[in-house]
Parts: structure tokens; sequence; C-alpha cells
């Protein structure tokens, strides 16, 4: 045998051993496939309830006593709609800024409802124009009530799952751990109202209360609501 036959010999020699000891036998399992664990989470997972009251929070309707001003007052930002009653009062209409933001980012978080202390009529042709002004109907529910007390019972809402924003906690009864306060709407009468920051200060709020309610997979949302703004 002379020295390449010879040489050649060791290196099949060698490519062989090492073959057989860096194989991993494992992987010639083709058919073989690995199972996970379940995993199976014990609390129900629920969509958290939002309540806004409409106007003062959503809108601003204020009644226009001099009609010669109508061309001061369209013309303004965030005008959304003129509106005459049967008694021919005049009323003019704005919404609050980054309210279609606000609207919509949320409506992908939480089921929204509107409590109305304004009369069926109103409500529903200021519902519609926000709803056309937004693109879509984002709101699970609306809820009329004329008196001095408001209650989720009135909503049948449960007290654990809903957030509630108004801009005076007195009303509510019973209620008042579900509820953050925020500044009236004035629409026009309000100093700088175009650029007011509330609803973006809100929605973060809302946003982190609703990622802590879910990450924890909580029975109740109330605890999540006021440590969250006093951080914010």
């Amino acid at each position: 045998m002379d020295f390449h036959e010879h040489n050649t010999e060791l290196k099949d020699i060698y490519n062989n051993e090492v073959t057989d000891l860096i194989q991993n036998k494992s992987i010639n399992k083709d058919n073989e496939i690995m199972d996970y664990p379940k995993y199976i989470c014990i609390t129900e997972s629920i969509r958290p309830k939002l309540v806004l009251d409409l106007n003062g929070i959503l809108i601003y309707s204020s009644h226009l006593i001099d009609i010669r001003e109508i061309n001061k007052y369209v013309i303004m930002k965030n005008f959304m709609l003129l509106y005459k009653d049967f008694d021919m009062n005049m009323y003019i209409i704005y919404y609050r800024t980054y309210i279609r933001e606000f609207l919509l980012e949320l409506n992908n978080y939480y089921d929204i409802y509107v409590y109305s202390t304004l009369n069926r009529i109103q409500t529903d042709v200021f519902i519609s124009t926000l709803n056309n002004l937004i693109g879509i109907n984002v709101f699970k529910g609306i809820y009329i009530k004329f008196g001095k007390t408001k209650s989720l019972d009135d909503m049948n809402l449960s007290k654990e799952y809903t957030v509630i924003v108004d801009i005076n906690d007195k009303l509510w009864i019973n209620n008042y751990e579900n509820i953050i306060l925020i500044n009236i709407f004035r629409g026009p009468h309000d100093i700088s109202y175009d650029k007011n920051m509330d609803l973006q200060f809100l929605k973060k709020c809302l946003l982190k209360i609703y990622k802590s309610f879910t990450d924890n997979n909580s029975t109740d949302i109330r605890q999540y609501i006021h440590n969250t703004v006093e951080i914010l």
C-alpha cells in the first residue's frame, strides 16, 4: 500500500469516527412531535366598562340667545352642530378636542356607555352626530336619566368592572371608588379649548388601568383606578 492509499484510508476512518461521535441521534425522530403543557386561565377574562357623561365630558351644548351670532360661533374650532328644538330654541354644540382618537382607541379595550341627562331627542341627535364624526358607532349603550343622583345599578353594570368619568362625584351613589374626575368642557368659553389635553391624559390613565386589570387577571378594577391617576 502506497502512502496515498494509506492516507485515504486513515481519512475515511477518521471521518467515520468523528461522524459517529458528534451525530445527534435525537434529530432522527422525524415523526415525534413535542408536546407543551396547556395553560389554563382560572380567572374569567372580562372586558371592562367605561361610562362617560355626555354633556360636559364629550360635548358642550349651549343655548344660543342671539341668532345674529351664529356666524361667529360656527367658524370656531370643534364646532359640531346647530340644533333647534320644538320650541324654536337654538343650541350650538361643540365636541371636545381629541374626542375621535380617544373613543376609537378606547373602543379596542372597553365597552363604552354614555350616561345622559339630556332629553331623548337631544341625546339621539348628539350621539348620531358624534358617531358620524368618528366614523363608526363606538357606544355599547346609551342611558338617559333625569334626577339628582346617578348609579351603576340603574345601568345594570357591575362596579367591579366599570370605570366612570364625570365632572362631579357627588351625584354617584355608592360608586365613588369607580370615578375619575375630569374638568368640565365649556366649548369656546374655555381658554384654548381647542388645544386642551384632558382627553389625552385621560386616555393614558384608562389604558394603564386596563393593562393592570388584565395583566393581573383581576376581578375588581377599582383597586387600580386611583393609584393609576395618582402615579400619572
